[in-house]
């Protein structure tokens, strides 16, 4: 499951295709999943949308651009997006200050 379906790779996932394992691969299992956030691989919990990642990270006091998959995924999208098996993110967090 690469997120590249027909209805892109930004696209929300519900339901059983959330939660489905993949059996080649067995991605999921026991509630986490193996992903590369900034080249780093990262084992995190399950079913986790792109917000809930970026809380999970601690990265709340500044907005954040997510890029998944080589696809810069909308702000307003990413309380909707789950992060699913495999995926590749690049997380750019803008802190303020002088």
């Amino acid at each position: 499951m690469n997120g590249a379906g027909p209805a892109g790779p930004c696209a929300p996932r519900f339901g059983a295709a959330a939660n489905a394992v993949d059996s080649a691969s067995g991605a999921r299992q026991l509630g986490r999943v193996l992903v590369t956030i900034n080249g780093e691989s990262r084992d995190i919990p399950a079913s986790l949308t792109l917000a809930a990642l970026v809380r999970e990270l601690g990265l709340t006091d500044g907005p954040v651009a997510i890029e998944r998959n080589r696809e810069v995924v909308p702000r307003a999208q990413h309380e909707h997006v789950l992060v699913e098996a495999g995926d590749v993110l690049e997380i750019v967090h803008f802190v303020g200050g002088g």
